[in-house]
């Protein structure tokens, strides 16, 4: 959240010219990450607590970061922009619960081994 925040603050980050529709697949790709990583965070949660508590805390923050760059010199707010955010929240979010699932199910069908000392490795 720091990292976007900072990029938010700066009038173009890294100087970029990025052609039209280039800006949106930013905003989606790093609030992805950011719906990835509040999704692991909130592991001990069940599952649909996960996924709806991660997507409303990362389009929240979306907001508050649209509303950030209102203030700022250069910046302008977008609720376009703040679409993007809510979507790529719900991506990560959605990707980090079927990797979930995956290593829930790699786990439940492992095949155990006997070693020779009578216990299971």
């Amino acid at each position: 959240m720091g990292l976007i925040f900072y990029f938010s603050h700066e009038p173009r980050p890294f100087n970029l010219q990025l052609p039209g529709g280039w800006d949106k697949i930013l905003h989606t790709l790093e609030y992805s990450i950011l719906g990835y990583l509040l999704a692991k965070t909130l592991r001990s949660f069940e599952v649909r607590k996960i996924a709806l508590l991660g997507w409303m805390i990362g389009s929240l923050y979306g907001l508050s970061d649209e509303i950030h760059q209102y203030f700022v010199p250069g910046r302008e707010a977008s609720v376009m922009d703040l679409f993007f955010d809510s979507i790529g929240t719900l991506i990560g979010t959605i990707i980090a619960l079927n990797l979930r699932k995956i290593e829930k199910y790699r786990k439940d069908t492992a095949i155990t081994i006997p070693d020779h000392s009578g216990g299971v490795r």
